[in-house]
């Protein structure tokens, strides 16, 4: 017996299916591990985006919320034909305590050039002593305010800085004054920029927004809103105060935040910017660069006719705190199975061709051995035959010859050492009759041969 190629080359295939599974176990390991950490990134960043889009909305609710103060105020004098000092500070005071944030509330009334005598004397005599309606300089007053013949001092302000020297500062001589005329046509909260652009007040971050007051309603139309116009008021905050409060009421942890105004398509003005750890740093002058650098998300915010952007960026720290080694722990016990699968199966598939091999070895001597079997076998058959064949020509000639032919059994064993004459006479005296043709059972007196066989031979007598 030999073993055939197929089944040598099988033999042999069969001892790398081990590493055929140790490479599909690393890939799917490889592959496992891959899928679970794209997963966990994708979490991640989607957690990201929710923690931020969720600041965002509150931010935007909280810059809706600064607005509606000086809706609130316009209220007072749209339902007052008057509104006394007392009356605007009482709701001021208010509405500053309730939005963490706002600064101050001011109230600038339309005072035609024919009146502003008489105004001034009313206000000083409303114990501002020193009180006078000034301009910003020469050199500072935007060509709109060139040909206005109204002024809009600031005649209210809560609460009241005696060091900002402001009050009686003609808006319409201001920077800002272009900004304060497409309110008065619009009839909605408009947003002049920072207070220093606006007023000379050095407030850091405080940013300034402006309410046009018409002596009823907000007019229907342009026009109207332009003849009907009242005054302004005026409302200071300042973005890092409210962005503070903000994150103070939700966990913001893990994320900085970059709070900017983009004036035209290529000046960034940064407004604010609150690091993970919720340690104010001021107005920062930092680059929106940095937060492009890495992992970001940015939401365009809509206040008052601008444009705010806030940006966000994980801090390295949250970004580890949301990493688990949940698939680095697959990965490697995916690869420690496979590991052992394939050793396994080396181990039996080697075990298996030692024991083929064993049982192909002892299948060729066993196949040796049953040719020596068969080929003894076959010259016994032929022994047997000739045996026969003799035996058979033997019986012929016996049966067929005209002499006395018989063949004596000794009950003992003939003793050799005896002389010749004594070993005649055992075995006459002993020997019996085995084998005989008919012609000596006829001399003995007998027809047929076996009634004699099995007789001593010195009992017969011939007949």
């Amino acid at each position: 017996y030999r073993m055939t190629a197929h089944q040598a080359r099988t033999s042999r295939l069969r001892l790398y299916i081990p590493w055929l599974v140790a490479l599909l176990g690393i890939i799917a390991s490889v592959s496992t591990f891959l899928a679970l950490h794209y997963t966990e990134q994708r979490h991640t960043d989607f957690e990201f985006k929710r923690r931020s889009q969720i600041i965002a909305n509150l931010m935007q609710e909280a810059l809706r919320n600064r607005q509606e103060a000086l809706h609130t105020l316009r209220d007072l004098f749209h339902y007052s034909d008057e509104v006394t000092r007392r009356e605007f500070e009482q709701a001021a005071r208010d509405l500053i305590a309730r939005h963490p944030g706002l600064q101050s509330l001011k109230w600038a009334p339309r005072v035609t050039e024919s009146l502003r005598g008489k105004f001034t004397a009313s206000a000083r005599a409303d114990d501002y002593l020193d009180f006078k309606i000034f301009a910003a300089p020469l050199n500072e007053r935007p060509a709109a305010a060139t040909n206005n013949a109204d002024s809009f001092p600031i005649f209210y302000d809560i609460p009241f800085d005696s060091t900002a020297h402001i009050l009686g500062f003609d808006l319409a001589t201001s920077p800002a004054w272009p900004e304060f005329l497409q309110a008065g046509r619009d009839g909605g909260v408009h947003a002049s920029g920072r207070v220093a652009h606006v007023t000379s007040e050095s407030l850091g971050d405080a940013y300034l927004m402006e309410l046009p007051v018409y002596l009823d309603s907000v007019p229907a139309t342009e026009a109207e809103r332009v003849r009907l116009l009242r005054g302004f008021l005026l409302g200071v905050f300042k973005p890092s105060v409210v962005l503070e409060n903000l994150l103070t009421q939700i966990p913001h942890g893990g994320l900085d935040v970059l709070l900017i105004e983009r004036l035209g398509t290529t000046e960034i003005y940064p407004l604010y910017f609150l690091p993970s750890n919720q340690q104010p740093s001021g107005t920062a002058v930092l680059g929106i660069a940095t937060f492009e650098a890495g992992q970001h998300h940015c939401i365009k915010l809509d206040f008052a006719g601008r444009t705010w952007e806030m940006w966000f960026r994980p801090a390295p720290a949250w970004l580890a705190s949301q990493h688990t080694s949940h698939d680095l722990v697959i990965g490697l016990f995916g690869l420690l199975i496979t590991g052992l699968l394939a050793v396994y199966l080396r181990s039996l598939f080697s075990q298996t061709v030692a024991v083929e091999s064993l049982v192909t070895e002892r299948t060729t001597e066993l196949t040796a051995i049953q040719h020596e079997l068969q080929d003894d076998i076959q010259r016994r058959i032929t022994t047997e035959q000739a045996l026969k064949a003799s035996d058979e020509r033997y019986r012929t000639l016996v049966s067929q010859s005209s002499d006395a032919i018989w063949r004596l059994e000794l009950p003992h064993p003939l003793q050799v050492s005896l002389p010749v004459d004594k070993q005649i006479k055992s075995i006459t005296t002993t020997g019996l009759i085995a084998e005989c043709n008919k012609i000596t059972a006829q001399i003995y007196g007998h027809r047929q041969p076996d009634e004699i066989i099995g007789r001593k031979f010195l009992s017969l007598s011939p007949g």
